[in-house]
């Protein structure tokens, strides 16, 4: 792994976090009924995100 990789891995996982941001909000929002725990839930979403093995994940909306 060259030093940029991770940089650039982590900038690709944030632009797919962001993408499929509205659409995790929605799921937990229409799950839990409440706007504060649904953030909650998508914060340990980005969380997990960053600390996982993304290199097979094909369909990052569907992982998340």
């Amino acid at each position: 792994m060259h030093a940029g990789d991770d940089g650039d891995s982590l900038e690709q996982a944030t632009r797919e976090f962001l993408a499929a941001r509205p659409q995790l909000f929605g799921i937990a929002y229409r799950m839990l009924g409440s706007a504060a725990e649904a953030e909650d839930i998508v914060q340990e979403a980005w969380l997990r995100w960053q600390n996982t093995d993304r290199t097979n994940i094909l369909e990052p909306t569907a992982f998340l």
